[in-house]
């Protein structure tokens, strides 16, 4: 596994994680940092998805 395909899958995980703290937050009634907890998980699902991308085309 390369170093690109490692960090897009760690930055996947982690997005998922905050889209799920984010939705915790939100079923809890505490959006202190909701909307935090949101672009940071989209940006870090982007960036897994770019990360994914530029492995596939260094590969080629």
């Amino acid at each position: 596994m390369s170093n690109l395909a490692m960090y897009a899958l760690l930055s996947g995980l982690l997005g998922l994680c905050c889209l799920w703290t984010a939705w915790l937050e939100h079923q809890h009634g505490t959006r202190s940092s909701f909307g935090f907890m949101r672009v940071l998980a989209v940006l870090l699902l982007l960036g897994s998805v770019a990360l994914a991308l530029l492995d596939f085309l260094a590969a080629k």
